[in-house]
C-alpha cells in the first residue's frame, strides 16, 4: 500500500527535532523547522503548530509556536513581524481550527468555502482551498494542534494516521517546554520570595538569630551583629549562650533540651524580658521572642531580640516620678482630709447648707485622691518586688466574710444586693489583708457596673481535688471583647452609663491581678455582653499530712 508521505524522511525529521531539543535548542526555532519539514512532506502551502492554553475563566485558546507568514498587506506584515516570534494568540473558536480545539478531534475540510464549520476569512486573506486540523495529546491531556492548508487535491483520513509519530513528537516537545517554563517561573518566584525575605531579614531593626537544636547559631542579621558587637563570623557556629550573662548561659541548653524532650515551653513561643551580654561584657535588658520552625524535616529556632534599655530607663524615671509625687502628695492630702472631716463634723459649729455641700464634695474628692495615691503606691511596691506577704493558713469563709462585711454598706448605698456562699475548709495560705483587698476591689468593681437592684455574688468552692476557687459575679452589662485583654491594665475602665458617676481609680483590677500573682495564681475573666462578669482565681488548698501538719496539695 502506497503512503501519502515519505516515512523515512518523516523519521529523520522527528529524530533531528528530538536531538536538537535534548541538546538544549530553542523550541520556537525547532518548531519553525518542523513546520517547514511538515509542509514539504505533505505538500501543503501553509500551516501552524500551536499550544492549547486557557484564559483565567477556563476558556481554551491557541498560541502558536510556528506559523507560516501569510500576511497580505503592510499592516498584516508588520503585525506578523512584531508578534509571531513571541507567538500569536487566537481566541475565536468559530473557525475550522477552533472546531479542532472545541472537539479535540481531527478536522478535514476540502471545501472550506462551503463548510458549515468555517469562520470566514478577512478581506485580502489568501484563499483557503483545503484544511487539515490535527489535535495532539500527552496521555489524556490535550496539548496542542497542527493546522495545514492548501494541499493539492486536499487531505485524506489516511494522512492522519501517517502523521501520528510527528504529532507525538510535537506533544512531547511542548510538554517538556511547558514543564521547563513552569519550573523556571517557580524558581523565579522562589528566588524573588527568598530575596524579599532576605531583604526584610537584613533590614530589620530588631536582631534576628537562628539556632539549631543544639543551640548553635546558624544565621544572624546585621542588627544582631550591631547589637552584640560581634562580626557575623564570630557568632556563626558558636553556641548562642555566648550572648548571655554566665548565670543565664549555664541554664540555656537545659531549657532547650527540656523543651525538645517534653514539649513543655519555658522560652519557646513565649515572649519575655531577658538580659543580653555584648562582646565587651556589657549587660543590657532585652525583649526576647523565640519561635520554632520545621523546614524539610529539620527543626530550628528563630529568636527576635530587641534592646529595651531606653524603655527600661523611661519606666524607671516614670516610676520614680510617680512614687515621689505620690509620697509628697499623700501627707498634705491626709491633713486636708482631716481638716475637712472636722469641718463636716461641726468643730466650728453648724455650717450653712451651701458651705456644707461644698465641704462634703471637697472631702469626697480628697478621699478619691488619697485612694488613687494609695493604689499607685501599692502597685509600685508590688511591681518592684517590695510587697511582703504575711502568709497564714486561713479558712476561705473568713476571707469572704471580711470582704463582704467591709463592702456591704457601699452595696446598700448603691441599691445592690450582696450575697456570699463559702466553704469553711480546706484552708488556704494567704495574706488575709491583701486577699481581702483583692475581693473588695472585685466587689467594688461589680457594684459600679451592676444594674439597680442587681445582686453581687461572692463565693468559694472546691476546684478539683487540690484547689479552692474564689469568684465574684455581677449581672451587669459585661465587658466587650475588645476590652477583655486590656481590662487588667493600669487606668483602664469600661465606659457605662453609671460608671463615671461612681468614680474609681482605674487601678483596682491591676492591683487584683498583681496580688493574686504574688499568691501564685492568676485571675480569670468570664464575660458575655449583656450577661455580666465572673472574676475568679484558684488558690492551692492546705491538707493535713500524715504527720499531722499542714501541706499544700498543689
Amino acid at each position: 500500500m502506497s503512503t501519502l508521505i515519505d516515512r523515512k524522511r518523516l523519521l529523520t525529521v522527528i529524530a533531528r527535532a528530538q536531538a536538537r531539543y535534548i541538546a538544549g535548542g530553542d523550541p520556537r526555532e525547532m518548531f519553525d523547522d518542523l513546520l517547514l519539514d511538515l509542509l514539504s512532506l505533505t505538500g501543503s502551502e501553509y500551516g501552524f503548530i500551536g499550544e492549547i492554553l486557557h484564559t483565567p475563566d477556563a476558556r481554551p485558546f491557541l498560541k502558536t509556536y510556528a506559523l507560516t507568514n501569510i500576511s497580505w498587506d503592510d499592516d498584516t506584515r508588520r503585525f506578523y513581524e512584531e508578534r509571531a516570534p513571541r507567538g500569536l494568540e487566537f481566541h475565536n473558536l468559530k473557525t475550522l481550527f477552533g472546531e479542532v480545539i472545541v472537539t479535540g478531534e481531527p478536522v478535514i475540510a476540502n471545501s472550506p468555502a462551503t463548510d458549515p464549520r468555517r469562520g470566514g476569512l478577512p478581506p485580502g486573506h489568501p484563499s483557503l482551498d483545503a484544511f487539515l486540523g490535527l489535535p495532539f495529546y500527552s496521555g489524556h491531556r490535550f496539548v496542542g494542534t497542527v493546522g495545514l492548508a492548501n494541499r493539492p487535491g486536499g487531505y485524506e483520513p489516511d494522512l492522519i494516521d501517517e502523521l501520528r509519530p510527528f504529532l507525538a513528537t510535537c506533544a512531547n516537545i511542548i510538554e517538556a517546554d511547558r514543564s521547563a517554563r513552569e519550573r523556571i517561573a517557580a524558581e523565579s518566584t522562589l528566588r524573588r520570595t527568598a530575596e524579599r525575605i532576605q531583604a526584610v531579614h537584613d533590614s530589620a531593626v530588631d536582631a534576628i538569630i537562628t539556632i539549631d537544636t543544639s543551640g548553635v547559631i546558624e544565621t544572624v542579621n546585621p542588627a544582631a551583629t550591631s547589637l552584640f558587637g560581634y562580626r557575623a563570623d564570630e557568632m556563626i557556629d558558636r553556641n548562642v549562650s555566648m550572648l548571655m550573662p554566665a548565670e543565664i548561659a549555664v541554664r540555656h541548653d537545659g531549657f532547650l533540651r527540656h523543651y525538645l524532650e517534653t514539649g513543655e515551653a519555658r522560652i519557646i513561643g513565649v515572649g519575655r524580658e531577658a538580659e543580653g551580654q555584648r562582646k565587651d561584657g556589657a549587660r543590657f535588658p532585652v525583649e526576647l521572642s523565640v519561635s520554632e520552625v520545621l523546614l524539610d524535616g529539620e527543626r530550628f529556632f528563630t529568636g527576635v531580640i530587641r534592646d529595651i534599655t531606653e524603655r527600661k530607663e523611661v519606666e524607671r524615671l516614670k516610676d520614680e516620678f510617680v512614687s515621689s509625687v505620690s509620697h509628697e502628695l499623700r501627707t498634705p492630702l491626709t491633713s486636708i482630709r482631716g481638716s475637712l472631716g472636722l469641718l463636716e463634723g461641726g468643730v466650728l459649729g453648724d455650717l450653712p447648707d451651701a458651705m456644707s455641700g461644698l465641704v462634703r464634695v471637697a472631702r469626697s474628692n480628697t478621699d478619691r485622691l488619697i485612694r488613687l495615691i494609695t493604689d499607685i503606691l501599692d502597685l509600685e511596691k508590688i511591681e518592684a518586688g517590695g510587697l511582703e506577704l504575711r502568709l497564714a493558713d486561713i479558712a476561705p469563709a473568713s476571707v469572704v466574710e471580711a470582704a463582704t462585711r467591709e463592702m456591704r454598706g457601699l452595696a446598700e448605698q448603691e441599691g445592690c444586693g450582696l450575697t456570699c456562699e463559702s466553704i469553711a475548709s480546706p484552708l488556704v495560705r494567704v495574706d488575709l489583708d491583701r486577699m481581702v483587698q483583692v475581693l473588695t476591689n472585685l466587689i467594688s468593681n461589680a457594684i459600679k457596673y451592676a444594674a439597680a437592684g442587681g445582686v453581687i455574688e461572692v463565693r468559694t468552692e472546691l476546684a478539683g481535688a487540690d484547689g479552692v476557687r474564689f469568684s465574684v459575679r455581677d449581672r451587669g452589662p459585661g465587658i466587650p471583647e475588645e476590652m477583655v485583654e486590656k481590662i487588667f491594665d493600669r487606668f483602664q475602665q469600661v465606659d457605662g452609663s453609671n460608671t463615671r458617676s461612681k468614680g474609681g481609680t482605674g487601678l483596682g483590677l491591676a492591683i487584683v491581678r498583681a496580688i493574686v500573682q504574688e499568691h501564685g495564681s492568676a485571675v480569670v475573666l468570664d464575660t458575655r455582653v449583656g450577661e455580666g462578669c465572673i472574676f475568679s482565681f484558684v488558690l492551692p488548698a492546705i491538707v493535713e499530712c500524715s504527720s499531722g501538719g499542714p501541706a499544700h496539695t498543689g
